[in-house]
């Protein structure tokens, strides 16, 4: 959708299509799948000049040209970027949402990289089974599993980490006051900040004191731990997985796991996801950041 704006056509229905199953590296789709695909997406079609043509909402517009410009920012700054991202790993080679059955285990597998390759240590294992695996909620890992603290003795200092916004990744310190809470829980909230109010508001004139200063509570758990070891986490925009580069090491390594299993045991398995993980060479690694940085050039 991206490039089609950058090569200044117009991203219709049918251009789109036509695109897409021109590519050998995506699944043939229909007119109504690709349709289905693009709400799912965050996609939006208006018309112009007599054709119906699709764009992004304006909050993600702005999301990703506020996050390009931080992430050249901390380039120009030579701060080292790490990116963190999990994938799924059972005997199939499964990356998206599986199907656990009675007898089968599956893991979720998380990494954290920069240029120079995987960080040593910085791998997490999570494993699920068909009692845990949460199918309504696809991501089962949370603040206790997802063991933040141990990476971040790993990674240079004043350093930068992008992530997505997996909600593990996006537990608040607090909640906050909102307009579906009653009036003395709200009443609660800003008496426990030491704001002033008085008895005579209305609801509605105490959300509005919420929103003047709720800026100053609105934190992330694990942004504030980052802090506190001199570094900055950075989320990528949403739908916006293209601007990791681990991605792509995952494509790597899951090919080399399934070209050289033999084997249904999982053990064996992770054996060769390690192996997997020692053949991504920090040549790899240079050429995955260097396609990620012409993605970020394009918007």
């Amino acid at each position: 959708m991206h490039s089609f704006y950058f090569n200044g056509e117009l991203p219709t229905i049918n251009n789109v299509l036509t695109a897409v199953n021109d590519d050998d590296n995506l699944p043939n789709m229909s007119r109504s799948s690709l349709y289905r695909v693009l709400r799912e997406l965050k996609f939006v079609k208006f018309k112009r000049q007599a054709h119906k043509i699709f764009t992004e909402k304006g909050g993600l517009i702005f999301w990703r040209r506020k996050y390009h410009e931080l992430i050249r920012k901390y380039r120009r700054e030579n701060r080292t970027i790490y990116y963190l991202d999990e994938t799924w790993l059972n005997v199939d080679d499964v990356c998206s949402p599986p199907t656990v059955s009675a007898n089968e285990s599956i893991e979720i597998v998380l990494h954290i990289s920069s240029e120079a390759g995987f960080v040593p240590g910085g791998l997490l294992f999570f494993k699920l089974t068909d009692n845990s695996y949460d199918k309504r909620n696809r991501n089962v890992m949370n603040g206790e599993t997802f063991r933040f603290e141990k990476i971040l003795p790993l990674l240079s200092d004043n350093c930068v980490i992008v992530m997505d916004n997996a909600r593990y990744h996006s537990v608040k310190e607090e909640k906050l006051a909102k307009a579906s809470w009653i009036k003395d829980e709200i009443r609660n909230w800003l008496s426990q900040k030491g704001l002033a109010y008085e008895d005579s508001m209305l609801k509605v004139e105490l959300i509005q004191i919420v929103k003047m200063v709720k800026h100053y509570y609105d934190k992330f758990v694990i942004d504030e731990i980052a802090k506190q070891s001199d570094k900055i986490i950075l989320r990528l925009p949403p739908y916006h997985c293209d601007l990791n580069p681990i991605e792509m090491a995952w494509s790597l390594i899951k090919e080399c796991v399934k070209t050289h299993s033999t084997t249904s045991k999982l053990p064996d398995v992770e054996k060769l996801l390690h192996e997997g993980i020692d053949h991504a060479t920090p040549e790899h690694w240079k050429n995955f950041v260097r396609h990620v940085v012409e993605e970020e050039n394009k918007s």
